[in-house]
C-alpha cells in the first residue's frame, strides 16, 4: 500500500486523539538487517527453585565453580565454526561471538548474557547448557562435535534481550 494510502486508512480507523502525521516505506527486514543480538539465559543455582522463576529460569541445582565457567565462556569467544553447539547443519555456521558476561541474580539466580552477530538454531540455549555443564565439572569444553559439547537447556530461561541494527 502506499504511504499516503496507508496514513489515510490508519487515521480513518483510529481514535480521534491519535493521528498518524507521517507514514513512509522502510527497505527493512528485522531479522536480516540485525547486525548482532543479546541473548539471556537465566539459570536457578538452588536447591529448590523458586516457584516465581519456574518458567524463566532453568533450574540448574548442582554445585557451579564460576571460574570454569569464566574460562569457558572467555574460550567461546571468537569468529569461528559453531557447528557443535547446533542440531542443524548449516551452509555457513562461522559466527562471532563478541561477548559472554556472567551476571549473578538475586535468590541463586545466574544471567548467561551472549552476544554475537548471529546465532545458529538452538545455539544459545546449546552453549548455556555447556556453560553450565562446565561449571558443574561434568564436561570440558569441546568445539569438534555436538556430542562433546554440553545438553540443550531448556526454552524457558532463554530471552532474546536486545536487538543491534
Amino acid at each position: 500500500m502506499e504511504p499516503l494510502k496507508l496514513q489515510r486508512a490508519l487515521n480513518a480507523t483510529l481514535p480521534a486523539d491519535i493521528r498518524i502525521l507521517e507514514c513512509e516505506y522502510l527497505d527493512f527486514h528485522p531479522t536480516l538487517d540485525a547486525k548482532s543480538k543479546t541473548y539471556h539465559y537465566d539459570l536457578c543455582l538452588t536447591p529448590v527453585q523458586d516457584p516465581f522463576h519456574r518458567h524463566l529460569s532453568w533450574h540448574y541445582p548442582y554445585s557451579i565453580d564460576l571460574s570454569l565457567m569464566e574460562k569457558a565462556a572467555f574460550d567461546l569467544i571468537g569468529t569461528r565454526d559453531y557447528s557443535a553447539f547446533t542440531t542443524e547443519s548449516r551452509k555457513n555456521p562461522i559466527c562471532t561471538l563478541s561477548k559472554i558476561d556472567l551476571i549473578p541474580l538475586e535468590q541463586g539466580r545466574l544471567r548467561i548474557a551472549f552476544t554475537g552477530d548471529r546465532f545458529l538454531y538452538k545455539m544459545a540455549r546449546t552453549l548455556a547448557g555447556t556453560l553450565a555443564n562446565i561449571g558443574s565439572g561434568k564436561i570440558t569444553l569441546s568445539f569438534t562435535e555436538r556430542a562433546k559439547t554440553g545438553v540443550t537447556a531448556p526454552s524457558h530461561g532463554l530471552t532474546l534481550y536486545k536487538v543491534y541494527y
